[in-house]
């Protein structure tokens, strides 16, 4: 919720073009994965807040008391979406 974050290059958004460049450069999807793979080491809690026009679910996630949106922006892997 609140992010928007690199995509894969093999996601339907990004090989029907509904994604700029940049947003499925395949490099900086694995970066962001492997990011959030190090952060949630421990329980993930997830707050589903509803879902995008897309229909995916947006929810505000919690591990080991790391909220995973806040760093995911402050590691520069994500930029703010409302």
């Amino acid at each position: 919720m609140g992010i928007d974050a690199p995509e894969m290059a093999d996601s339907p958004r990004c090989k029907d073009g509904r994604r700029a460049r940049s947003d499925c450069h395949e490099g900086r999807a694995v970066t962001s994965r492997d990011l959030l793979r190090s952060l949630t080491r421990g329980e993930v809690r997830c707050t589903v807040t509803g879902r995008d026009t897309y229909g995916r679910v947006l929810a505000r996630c919690v591990s080991d008391g790391v909220d995973l949106n806040k760093a995911m922006l402050r590691a520069g892997m994500a930029r703010r979406y409302r």
